[in-house]
């Protein structure tokens, strides 16, 4: 009744009309019955498929019945490209095999390069691997596996076999399945011990093994139907407007994006003639191009190391191209070439063979019927209607001996692309941050409302399909403009020259077509290719009359930022908004690109005033030009835009950009939660998912404390399964030595971005960003020293509140080995080491004069313009006739040079002596002359910074800092020269008394004066490594600081502690380091040394007598009764501390 009421159907029984099948077996009396059934309406029977009734690997004496559902209206799954399984990889015979190929490969290639085809050969080769992985890819059944299948058939043939008795029936199904079953308990047990111990050595590790098992479940991502064209949706409705089969959907992408090719473009001689002088003035916009070095670098030839450091540099787990062959086969053939080399065998040189066969390409262009540029294309969902082909990003997949090809490429190019790619575009540059442009960005919203001159818009363009409509004519164009050498272009040329896609959908694909314009998307050197089509518009809006925005300390306006295609174009308030649209039509005619107008948007920055009559009138200025579109979005106050991943405005809240990110933490931490994972494991989770999805938006945009807290909750809430936790979060997230177990602190976390954006504050005038001079300008007006200087630029001096007096004193700078470049890069108004008693007269009207007429900024300033003083052709007299002061009078109209000149030098003579590079000449100290080897290496200290902004350092506690300059006092006596070597040996030896105390000595030998030999005891610090510490800081006490010594010392710990790991330790601010404060204490004595000292690490030879003697030295010590040293003894009066340090007390002076 109840199967008929709900209209129940039995599935297997309905697939199965005529077959015997049986779910449970009755050990008692052997009967057979199948009570295990699934019930199914009608319209989900139309969707089951593959019913099955198989043993369970959990032992029960039922069996489980099975079915596939699929979803209604699924589409045809085709079979889609072979690839090459990677667990033929493992396979010995396959991996030789190939081996073999390649070697004839590669003998072959050698001979017939001159006179035959090499890409023939390789391509003849790849079908060879091909053909080999697809023999080897067909696994065997196992025994077990056929003996199952052997069962199963004839368990089913005596179930359904009427000619033999119930009782035969019986005895034979009943030993069969035992049988099964044991065999099944057998399998089951293998795999779940291979599991068992996969998950023992990668579970709660970050791999892809382990995160895969927690990633949120989701179905294949299917394309179930696609809009038929325009053209062929005429007189049809409903569900007939859509194409449902995976073929015709196939053709329908292909027929899109080669359509994408040829519309908006009008091929008649008067189009053609325009569109010529329209890319001849887009051209004749570069300012700049390669040199003829550069030029020359990148006209070489594809070389076996550029080739080898490109496959390095290719990720595994990607999709091969069509092809079917994945990077891991090309880097595991290298590696055995690697290993097979260092053992003198013959192997398969894969580089070589590539550089041969790329070598070719270079030289005579691709074959007609050449396969290595084509791609399959995979259409990826971004937003919008599904059912829109349009809405969907094209990634080509290409093969991957052709991305090598072209990484190499993009390689040598990326060398030179930062002298021809203007530093305003920072997509896929080296050294170029998307922070720096989102710091900008928001900055400037900041400093248009406390400057009026740059009261204006901020506008974020969207090209449209941009890396698919780059014409490949105008893309040559620009490449020979930038003087490109010729065969760099051709190679290009010609991997773009016959190249051919398929799309794929739902591993269905369509027929091939040409590629015949744009770059693809998926070939890495496709991002350089654009930003060399994109840069003659971002030059022509440079060059135009737009004024932009005007940057402190910045010769040209800002007028654009770039990140590959996002475009954002700052306009001031005297700018024409029309004159913008003109230049990006004029470039949009000579690149085929086209911009989306629809989706652009603008953001008003300035006064409140200005912003909110910008909102109401839809005009940038108050001229008569018509307002802005009405399908342009301006964004009001409260209202923030995405540009570039991060959210700009004025005003609004800014815990609202963080709420989906919260979410997202929150849905991957409840994944998380479905396992049972140990602290560990939890650790890695947070770190994925609580770091890694907020720490982009966290350096963009900046973490708000209520985030903070949000996350800080959430973290503990998953540590502790949501009880009360039993240990703080502080006390999990300190490293493991002090008992903690590193768990991801996000206050901390934060506290370092903001410290890496205080690095890119710092940075050399010449390398800072547009956003650290606003920063400057808006510490400036916000400061409290604001009101002493007023707001007229003309005499404010203040450059930098770290390097300067006229923040408040909470920054000091004593940088170790100070050079003179460092002194001289130092600002010389408000330097905050002047001498005791001496007034600064920064307000001056000389003060005044020095800055605006001479641009007497820095002490390198100051002391160039000072020199002539010292010149025998300077007289001192307002009426010198010197060219120096001429040239000031003629060219600056300056009325007294010569009183100028002594101005700069007071400036100078005002500085401490440690800071004036008058009184300062570069010495080399403590360089040896003999050579360095393994157990003998000169001490040699850190190199010394570059430039001021690398003297910046933050360590955590000021204790941590290392001293290191010494300064004697003024009465203290200056040692003598001495240039001897003197030889020490240091050995230790410890041993436990009668009342069991343990007492360590380390005796000191010195080789050539043997008066000076001594032993130091302690039974404080006994273990041999501390007590050799002990006695070198001593020794070194007692040592003539220009006296060149040798210390020779059994130890290899204590010699990589000093001559190597110190500077890594100092850099971590002595955490974990052993021994920290003797260490500390012996690298300060070390750096005050003016005579060279030598650490050797004696294990053999000669010198373990001396250090044998150095024993008896150590054993007399502790059988004495002497005075013990102990660790608490006080090295020196005062050392100065290490470096330039900002934001926390800095450099104070350190008791060592």
């Amino acid at each position: 009744m109840l199967l008929h009421d709900f209209e129940l159907t039995d599935g297997w029984r309905h697939t199965n009309p005529n077959l015997k099948a049986y779910t449970l077996l009755h050990k008692g009396n052997s009967h057979q019955s199948r009570l295990d059934r699934i019930y199914l309406t009608s319209d989900k029977l139309k969707v089951a498929q593959d019913w099955e009734i198989q043993n369970t690997a959990i032992p029960s004496d039922h069996k489980l019945v099975s079915c596939r559902i699929t979803k209604p209206n699924t589409p045809f799954i085709g079979k889609g490209r072979w690839t090459i399984p990677l667990f033929v990889l493992g396979n010995k015979n396959f991996i030789q095999e190939v081996e073999k190929k390649g070697i004839e490969l590669v003998q072959n290639l050698k001979e017939v390069y001159r006179f035959e085809d090499p890409q023939m050969d390789w391509e003849s080769f790849k079908e060879d691997i091909m053909n080999l992985a697809t023999t080897y890819a067909k696994k065997p059944l196992s025994k077990q596996e056929k003996k199952l299948t052997e069962l199963g058939a004839r368990i089913t043939v005596i179930n359904n076999d009427q000619a033999i008795t119930e009782d035969e029936r019986k005895i034979s199904v009943t030993l069969l399945e035992k049988e099964r079953n044991e065999i099944k308990e057998t399998t089951a047990n293998m795999k779940r011990n291979v599991s068992a111990a996969r998950h023992y050595a990668e579970g709660e590790t970050i791999c892809k093994y382990w995160t895969n098992l927690y990633k949120a479940k989701k179905s294949r991502d299917l394309i179930t139907k696609l809009k038929k064209p325009p053209t062929e949706q005429t007189g049809l409705s409903g569900e007939d407007r859509f194409e449902k089969r995976s073929d015709g959907m196939a053709e329908i992408a292909r027929s899109h994006h080669e359509s994408l090719q040829t519309n908006d473009i009008e091929d008649n001689p008067e189009a053609n003639h325009l569109r010529e002088l329209a890319i001849e003035e887009a051209l004749n916009s570069l300012n700049s191009k390669l040199s003829e070095e550069e030029k020359e670098n990148l006209e070489k030839k594809i070389t076996t190391t550029e080739i080898q450091i490109a496959l390095a540099a290719s990720a595994t787990g990607k999709a091969p191209g069509l092809d079917g062959i994945p990077y891991e086969l090309w880097k595991l053939l290298l590696a055995r070439f690697i290993k097979l080399t260092k053992e003198n065998k013959e192997g398969f040189d894969i580089i070589q063979a590539l550089k041969i066969v790329f070598n070719h390409v270079e030289e005579n262009g691709l074959r007609n019927t050449s396969k290595l540029h084509e791609g399959w294309m995979c259409p990826i969902f971004k937003k919008g209607e599904t059912t829109d082909i349009a809405n969907y990003r094209p990634i080509t997949v290409l093969n991957t001996d052709y991305k090598i090809f072209t990484k190499a490429l993009q390689a040598k190019l990326a060398l030179v692309a930062p002298n021809i790619i203007h530093k305003n575009q920072a997509g896929f540059m080296r050294n170029r941050s998307i922070i720096d442009h989102i710091h900008t960005l928001k900055m400037m919203t900041d400093y248009a409302e406390i400057n009026q001159d740059n009261e204006g818009a901020i506008v974020a363009l969207d090209q449209e399909k941009a890396y698919d409509k780059i014409a490949h004519d105008y893309l040559w164009h620009t490449m020979e403009r930038l003087n490109f050498p010729e065969n760099y272009i051709k190679t290009v040329q010609t991997l773009y020259t016959g190249a051919q896609t398929r799309v794929m959908i739902n591993s269905v694909l369509s027929a091939p077509f040409l590629v015949t314009r744009g770059v693809r998307q998926g070939d890495p050197l496709s991002c350089l290719l654009f930003n060399t089509a994109i840069e003659p518009l971002a030059c022509m809006i440079r060059n135009s009359n737009l004024k932009g925005m005007k940057i402190p300390n910045l010769q040209q306006n800002l007028k654009v930022l770039l990140f590959a295609d996002d475009t954002t174009v700052f306009l001031s308030k005297k700018d024409d908004y029309q004159a913008l649209n003109s230049i990006l039509l004029k470039w949009c005619h000579a690149s085929r690109a086209k911009f989306n107008i629809t989706k652009t948007e603008i953001i008003p920055i300035g006064s409140p005033i200005y912003r909110n009559l910008f909102y109401e009138t839809r005009k940038i200025n108050e001229g008569n030009g018509p307002p802005i579109e009405q399908s342009i979005h301006i964004a009001g106050d409260g209202e923030l835009v995405r540009i570039l991943g991060a959210w700009i405005g004025n005003g609004g809240r800014e815990e609202n950009p963080w709420n989906r990110v919260l979410t997202k933490v929150g849905n991957h931490l409840k994944n998380w939660k479905k396992g049972n994972l140990g602290l560990e494991g939890k650790r890695h989770a947070i770190q994925m998912s609580a770091g890694g999805c907020t720490q982009y938006l966290a350096k963009a945009q900046g973490m708000p404390e209520q985030t903070e807290k949000k996350l800080d909750k959430m973290i503990k809430d998953f540590i502790w399964n949501e009880k009360k936790a039993k240990i703080s979060l502080d006390h999990l997230s300190e490293d493991t030595q002090r008992g903690g177990r590193k768990v991801l602190d996000i206050k901390k976390r934060n506290t370092a971005i903001k410290a890496t954006n205080l690095q890119t504050y710092l940075k050399p005038k010449e390398e800072r960003p547009p956003w650290a001079n606003i920063a400057d300008d808006l510490i400036k007006h916000y400061s409290a020293t604001n009101k002493k200087f007023g707001e007229s630029p003309e005499i404010d001096p203040r450059t930098n509140l770290l390097l300067q007096k006229w923040s408040t004193q909470t920054n000091k700078n004593n940088p170790k080995a100070l050079t003179n470049n460092l002194r001289k890069e130092m600002p010389i108004w408000l330097h905050p080491k002047t001498r005791e008693g001496t007034r600064y007269t920064t307000n001056h009207p000389i003060s005044i004069h020095l800055r605006n007429v001479h641009e007497i900024y820095t002490v390198a300033d100051a002391t160039s313009h000072s020199l002539r003083l010292q010149k025998d052709n300077h007289l001192n007299r307002t009426d010198c006739d010197c060219p120096d002061c001429e040239f000031d009078r003629i060219e600056l109209n300056c009325t007294y040079p010569n009183i100028c000149a002594e101005a700069s030098r007071n400036l100078l003579d005002k500085l401490d002596t440690a800071w004036d590079p008058r009184l300062h000449q570069e010495q080399i100290m403590n360089q040896n002359p003999r050579t360095d080897n393994d157990k003998s290496i000169t001490w040699k200290d850190r190199e010394p910074p570059a430039n001021l902004s690398e003297a910046f350092r933050i360590l955590p506690r000021p204790e941590d800092q290392c001293a290191s300059i010494y300064e004697p006092d003024d009465d203290m006596e200056i040692e003598e020269p001495n240039i001897f070597d003197t030889s020490i040996y240091l050995a230790a030896r410890t041993k436990r008394t009668t009342n069991g105390t343990l007492i360590g000595a380390c005796g000191v030998l010195y080789l050539s004066k043997k008066e000076r030999n001594t032993a130091l005891k302690s039974s404080k610090t006994p273990d041999t490594t501390s007590i050799t510490f002990l006695a070198l800081k001593r020794t070194l006490e007692y040592t003539n600081n220009y006296e060149n010594i040798n210390i020779h010392t059994s130890s290899k710990q204590i010699f990589e502690a000093l001559t190597e790991k110190f500077k890594s330790w100092e850099d971590k601010g002595w955490l974990g380091a052993p021994n920290k404060i003797l260490i500390k204490k012996i690298i300060t004595r070390l750096r005050n040394r003016k005579g060279r000292t030598v650490f050797s690490w004696v294990d053999k030879g000669v010198e373990q007598g001396y250090i044998a003697e150095a024993k008896e030295l150590a054993e007399m010590a502790i059988a004495s009764s002497n005075h013990e040293e102990t660790l608490e003894d006080p090295l020196t009066p005062e050392a100065y501390c290490y470096d330039l340090r900002a934001n926390t007390q800095v450099a104070t002076k350190a008791k060592t």
